[in-house]
């Protein structure tokens, strides 16, 4: 293989990573719950990894541009990013300001929730995604545990917004509760850690966690878009080949409510 055969592989398989790290992440995070939070942890790390490669090779992408098509070194990438997601969000920021590949750069930055959920990403990339190992061997831990501090920080705003009690549905949760406390059994924990011991308790949250998973799920695929999008914009302009584009098909609609529909975003399923 020449040289250019070479360059052209790697792009397309980090590409593929890229793509199907943010499939697999988006789909799990739809699965989530209080019962089974283990898609939640698997979750981010497939986010994380995913947008930390694909901002990498918007990245690389501008720095061509600006370079006579020469590409950084591996000290620059490394070292001045590393697993630094709110750095490389900056950097894909001010690369679209000054360019405007995407229209969507006024809008993400103008919602207070993006920059929360991006400072959360940046920090489990870096040190929190070993939360649970730290915390067991006696690390001191600056931070919450992850799965409470998404629900703190992230999970209250979405509730705010977009969650509606129902009084009818609370009366039937009410009554079922009341109906069988005295033959069941419940002990389950929630995503803040406390306990969950009644049918009552239950319900309320099941109900609550349908609305979690899917706006969480929804926020996290809009800032991908704009990266996807500003992706493309950069790779137009620097007449590249291979279209990495074509492996982000599945993170490029703007359709509000299918993308709320959805529940699996694996790039071959879209």
């Amino acid at each position: 293989m020449t040289n250019q055969q070479d360059t052209e592989i790697l792009f397309m398989r980090e590409a593929s990573i890229s793509s199907v790290s943010l499939g697999l992440g988006l789909t799990q995070l739809r699965k989530y719950s209080f019962v089974k939070p283990g898609f939640f942890y698997s979750s981010m790390f497939m986010i994380t990894i995913g947008l930390e490669r694909l901002m990498k090779l918007i990245v690389i992408y501008d720095h061509r541009i600006r370079n006579n098509r020469a590409f950084p070194n591996n000290n620059q990438l490394k070292h001045e990013y590393g697993h630094k997601i709110h750095d490389l969000f900056e950097s894909a920021i001010k690369i679209n300001s000054e360019n405007n590949y995407s229209n969507e750069h006024d809008e993400l930055l103008e919602d207070k929730i993006t920059q929360t959920i991006i400072e959360y990403l940046s920090e489990f990339a870096q040190t929190s995604r070993y939360y649970n190992l730290d915390g067991l061997t006696g690390k001191h831990q600056q931070n919450k545990e992850p799965l409470n501090r998404w629900n703190e920080e992230i999970n209250s705003i979405i509730l705010s917004r977009h969650y509606k009690p129902r009084k009818k549905k609370a009366e039937q949760i009410n009554a079922i509760s009341s109906q069988t406390e005295d033959i069941t059994f419940v002990r389950l924990t929630s995503e803040n850690g406390q306990d969950i011991t009644s049918i009552g308790e239950f319900h309320t949250e099941d109900d609550e966690v349908k609305i979690k998973q899917k706006y969480s799920m929804y926020y996290i695929y809009i800032i991908s878009r704009f990266l996807v999008n500003l992706l493309s914009g950069l790779e137009t302009h620097g007449k590249f080949f291979p279209f990495l584009r074509e492996y982000f098909h599945h993170l490029e609609c703007e359709d509000r409510s299918y993308i709320l529909s959805r529940k699996t975003w694996l790039p071959s399923e879209y």
